[in-house]
């Protein structure tokens, strides 16, 4: 009867903190599945940077429903990641992204070149040798790789819908007195967030605004009451649209040996709809934090994914890869294959490092790279928050 009368407490402080979450971010929460509660200490999340009360009873699933989305065992090695090397976005015409990457929102061009691949990534992109030009770019914490594939070589595929599947953003997050997006719109960004202007999506002085660039890649931007760096910019989070958020963000604490950090479900409200630019949008997301940055997972109920498979063509504008440097590639191989991932290529071996691509559950492309931890590109010499 004790038992009984502490979960009938808990079921009942989990309806008082829902509705303060729900008056805090004016939208509602739905009940959710079947499940039983336990008592827990009241929690603060923070969606992007909104901080939101979370209840103090954990949810647990139903039997069924953990059986089906419980995380893949993974045997090998301790995870040897290091944190994210680069996001590669393709793009048509390097002048035009370099303006708005550099020029807009700041990235530091750390070199422009010819680029030649016969090795991994040109098997994964099913040839013998990519060609193009490309520039890698860099922000305090992370890199930027942009790809112009020469014209012969380029497919096409459909702009990547704000609810995926796939990889739908990058955020570059800056300070709310010294704002970047009207330099990235007079830089050739086109706002998807309605009204043209950052949103204040939980009224906590936090403001979000999505962006498409030349060709047609989501990235947001974020203005930080509390800055991170010392630098007017900084890479927060990859974002990535799946139509499964339990089974793809366990497919990556089970690689990467990490845990959630926070989970939120039935998100929705006017701005919500405005920053995303969609109707009745109704979201769950959870967040992983790595070294360097943050691996940040939507599942939108509505509108919902345009399909199943993220898989999309590398020389297709938009999002082509996510490039993680680890200490042990061969460990990471193991890692990948026991989380259900895919290895799609043989490992390339080039003068200073070694490197392999996979694919997750959804079918994104991830890279994996071993080099130096003193070698000048690698996430060693990338900081960490100042503060």
């Amino acid at each position: 009867m004790q038992t009984a009368a502490k979960w009938q407490e808990a079921a009942h402080m989990d309806k008082v903190i829902k509705s303060q979450v729900e008056t805090l971010i004016g939208a509602s929460l739905p009940t959710g599945e079947p499940r039983t509660l336990r008592p827990r200490s009241v929690t603060m999340a923070v969606v992007g940077g909104a901080a939101l009360m979370i209840s103090a009873c954990a949810a647990q699933p139903s039997p069924a429903a953990t059986a089906a989305t419980t995380a893949p065992t993974v045997n090998p090695g301790p995870s040897t990641v290091r944190g994210v090397h680069h996001v590669a976005i393709t793009v048509t015409d390097l002048d035009r992204s370099l303006a708005l990457y550099q020029g807009g929102i700041g990235l530091k061009l750390d070199a422009r070149r010819n680029m030649t691949d016969a090795g991994a990534l040109a098997e994964a992109a099913g040839r013998k040798r990519l060609r193009g030009e490309e520039a890698m770019l860099s922000g305090p914490n992370v890199r930027i790789r942009l790809i112009s594939y020469a014209s012969a070589m380029r497919e096409t595929a459909e702009v990547m819908p704000v609810s995926g599947p796939g990889y739908t953003h990058i955020c570059f997050q800056g300070r709310h007195d010294d704002p970047i997006y009207p330099a990235a719109l007079a830089a050739g960004a086109t706002p998807l967030t309605r009204g043209g202007k950052p949103v204040d999506l939980a009224n906590t002085g936090y403001l979000y605004m999505y962006n498409r660039d030349p060709d047609g890649a989501m990235f947001e931007l974020e203005e930080a009451l509390k800055p991170r760096f010392s630098e007017r910019m900084w890479v927060s989070h990859v974002a990535h649209a799946t139509p499964d958020l339990d089974r793809l963000a366990g497919f990556y604490t089970a690689v990467f040996g990490v845990e959630q950090n926070r989970k939120l479900t039935g998100l929705k409200g006017p701005t919500f709809d405005q920053t995303s630019g969609l109707d009745g949008v109704v979201v769950a997301g959870t967040w992983i934090n790595l070294k360097n940055i943050t691996l940040e997972f939507w599942d939108y109920d509505s509108p919902p994914p345009a399909g199943s498979s993220a898989e999309r063509p590398i020389t297709a504008p938009g999002y082509s890869y996510v490039m993680y440097e680890v200490d042990d590639l061969d460990n990471e191989i193991r890692r990948v294959t026991a989380a259900g991932g895919r290895i799609v290529t043989k490992v390339s071996a080039k003068v200073s490092h070694r490197e392999v691509f996979a694919r997750d559950l959804d079918g994104n492309l991830i890279g994996l790279v071993e080099m130096p931890a003193d070698d000048p590109s690698s996430v060693s010499a990338m900081r960490a928050a100042d503060r």
